[in-house]
């Protein structure tokens, strides 16, 4: 019954976002990976938050996008009016934590877990840790509070500013990275130890300005941890603990999915060599990461499997994906965060 109200209340939220000023301000761009213009339509259709939105798969790197995207001003507004918490659902806000500090720890624990793992002998007292689309800043806090290393970041969310700048006692850069990126780099250039990347990737309007920049401000021993969710482990997969076709993941927050092949692609050719890539992240559930180091020489990203397999992956695995299948998990996997992990 509790999982029924919140659905409902989910649905009623979503009634009362009005996001024409985004759907008015759209425009066909080229692949933002390697800029080619010769894709396949994976997905049209109305989006969750009321966009007519189209998925293409680029057939020379087979980065999978939004091919009409809204404007920069448009998505300043989006993330800046707490459009993008009303869209995406309350679990986002600051104001949760506030009410219910305990939920912080369980966040900042990834930045901890991030340490552990990758870390160790490598980021020290002093260093700078720079994490881009930070959210709450839970990552930052962990790993300075586990390292003493400085941190830094970049956030469009108010709310999130503001409660980094209350809890931490920082003013991070405010906006979009495709805004402010010329400060960053003003400031942080080659001096920076860490560069995260961390469930953002997919949000940004051009995920290689941020990879160019992680470099860029990068010291020549510094380097890069992204991670995000695959679409075959995450997203397309009986397995997934949420199901379901790609058509249900038109977002109008997700202008980018990333599978293996892209993913790698997308750091080797910003200037990467990739230490450890992992599809089922221990740091973050469910989320694929790439551990990565600075290099100054450049590296030929490896070769890539054709557009037209993981197209056929695609739909091979859309037959596989049931709302029957998802409807149970989907409701385990809410019982389990109410109750066991009190998210």
């Amino acid at each position: 019954m509790k999982l029924i109200k919140l659905m409902k209340k989910q649905t009623e939220q979503l009634k009362k976002i009005d996001l024409s000023y985004m759907d008015i301000t759209k425009k066909s761009i080229t692949c933002p990976v390697c800029n080619e213009d010769n894709n396949s339509i994976v997905a049209s259709g109305i989006s969750r938050g009321g966009i007519d939105l189209t998925y293409v798969i680029c057939h020379k790197c087979t980065h999978i996008y939004m091919k009409y995207v809204p404007s920069n001003l448009a998505y300043t507004k989006f993330y800046e009016s707490g459009d993008y918490r009303r869209l995406t659902g309350e679990h986002n806000d600051t104001k949760g934590i506030i009410e219910d500090p305990s939920k912080f720890s369980v966040k900042y624990s990834h930045g901890v877990r991030l340490y552990e793992q990758y870390l160790k002998g490598i980021l020290a007292k002093g260093d700078v840790v720079f994490d881009f689309g930070c959210g709450d800043g839970a990552w930052l806090y962990g790993l300075r509070l586990i390292s003493e290393c400085d941190i830094d970041g970049n956030e469009p969310s108010l709310s999130d500013l503001e409660f980094i700048r209350t809890k931490m006692g920082v003013k991070i850069f405010e906006g979009l990275i495709e805004d402010c990126a010329e400060e960053i780099k003003k400031k942080y250039k080659g001096k920076v130890k860490l560069t995260i990347v961390s469930g953002s990737l997919q949000h940004m309007l051009d995920p290689m300005k941020c990879l160019s920049l992680a470099y860029e401000i990068l010291s020549n021993d510094g380097y890069l941890y992204i991670c995000n969710k695959n679409i075959f482990v995450h997203y397309i997969s009986p397995k997934s603990p949420y199901p379901r076709k790609f058509a249900a993941l038109r977002t109008v927050d997700h202008p980018h999915y990333f599978h293996e092949d892209s993913y790698r692609y997308m750091v080797e050719k910003s200037g990467f060599e990739i230490i450890s890539f992992n599809n089922k992240s221990s740091v973050r559930a469910e989320h694929m990461e790439i551990f990565a180091k600075k290099i100054l020489v450049g590296k030929n990203p490896n070769n890539l499997t054709g557009y037209n397999k993981i197209l056929k992956k695609i739909r091979f695995q859309e037959l596989k994906v049931s709302i029957y299948w998802s409807l149970p998990l989907r409701a385990y996997r809410w019982v389990k965060r109410k109750f066991l992990y009190n998210k």
